[in-house]
């Protein structure tokens, strides 16, 4: 057990510091620690590292001067060592397959010979090519005491120049906020109550409560989106608009994502949604409006719901609007249905067709 005080004079050669004392005490300025790592922290480059310090051809890499920090070997108790690379480093490119992409990746390997065997202390820039199979997955690093900073997305032979995607993490002093690209990322943290997080996917804030990532603030999320020209809707059939029709325009979305008609929620929080829809006048049967959530039946418990009777003098009119606790994950979708006993068209108040007959919205709390 070493106990280190740092920076403070030597009486009669104690302290006497070594690399690890000093790595440890460095730990103090930066966050992640954990419960398994005390003394350890987040590996990553400098806030403010360009995204273009990576470059790559389709037979040369080129990565420009970063600095960060790296808290890579095996030991709990090795530290956090910071490093600076002031000049360009430059290597090979494996050659691209002609029948498979290929995902290599850019890292950054710190050798400590006291801590894991390595010849000499040094920290270094290199290359590994991915595996030729399907789906182009990355590679596996050679080395354990190392962290990607980019991907070479490398095409098939003849299928133009690689591209390259920055994917280093961020070190961030102790306390301070950790960007993340994504939730995988953000997953990949080992959260620690009250950890806070800012997602470039996303563009806000979360924090950690304990067992799960709430929101926050930023540009919180909404979903916007009319409906134009509804064709007939039929008798007696659950109709899950999103995925029968399509939104007139693009809707406006951020913060959610939004494919096949179905809206999913990326945070845990409270939203306000509000739906509409009208049906063509007539005097038989009712309608009815649902908010479903993670399902495409109304069988399912609607999360919002109207319902009024036919009218043969007026269009039948139903909206909803309610505020939601939803978790991740949590997938949102619009469904109708009537029972006329014909098929029905969808009208506004005017008896017209147009982007009044029907809406879908959702934005967070205070959005």
């Amino acid at each position: 057990m070493v106990d280190t005080l740092h920076p403070v004079d030597s009486i009669a050669n104690v302290p006497l510091f070594n690399g690890r004392m000093l790595r440890q005490v460095n730990a103090v300025a930066f966050a992640g620690a954990t419960a398994t790592r005390p003394l350890g922290g987040r590996s990553g480059v400098r806030s403010g590292t360009s995204a273009t310090t990576v470059t790559a051809t389709s037979t040369t890499w080129t990565c420009g001067p970063l600095a960060g920090v790296a808290d890579v070997e095996a030991a709990a108790e090795a530290g956090l060592v910071t490093f600076a690379l002031d000049a360009a480093a430059t290597g090979a490119v494996t050659p691209a397959s002609a029948s498979f992409a290929r995902s290599d990746l850019i890292y950054v390997q710190i050798d400590i010979p006291v801590e894991d065997g390595s010849a000499a202390p040094v920290v270094t820039r290199k290359y590994v090519a991915g595996p030729l199979v399907a789906g182009a997955p990355d590679p596996a690093l050679p080395v354990s005491r190392a962290f990607a900073i980019a991907r070479i997305n490398m095409p098939i032979a003849g299928g133009g120049a690689p591209t390259v995607t920055w994917i280093a993490p961020y070190a961030v002093a102790a306390g301070g906020t950790l960007p993340v690209r994504t939730a995988t990322e953000r997953d990949a943290v080992v959260p620690v109550e009250p950890q806070q997080v800012y997602r470039f996917d996303t563009d806000w804030f979360e924090f950690y409560d304990g067992s799960v990532w709430q929101m926050l603030a930023g540009k919180l999320p909404y979903f916007l989106a009319s409906r134009d020209k509804v064709p007939s809707l039929a008798n007696t059939t659950d109709t899950v608009l999103e995925s029968t029709f399509t939104w007139s325009g693009s809707p406006t979305v951020r913060g959610f994502t939004y494919a096949a008609g179905v809206v999913t929620i990326l945070a845990a929080g409270v939203y306000d949604i509000s739906a509409a829809f009208s049906f063509a006048a007539n005097g038989t049967g009712a309608r009815r409006l649902f908010v479903l959530k993670n399902g495409a039946s109304t069988a399912a418990n609607p999360i919002l719901y109207d319902e009024v009777a036919g009218s043969a003098s007026a269009v039948g009119i139903l909206k909803v609007a309610g505020s939601v606790l939803l978790a991740a994950g949590d997938t949102l979708r619009v469904a109708v249905w009537q029972n006329s006993g014909a098929a029905l068209a969808a009208y506004n108040s005017s008896g017209a067709q147009n982007a009044a007959s029907s809406f879908f919205n959702v934005a967070a709390k205070g959005a």
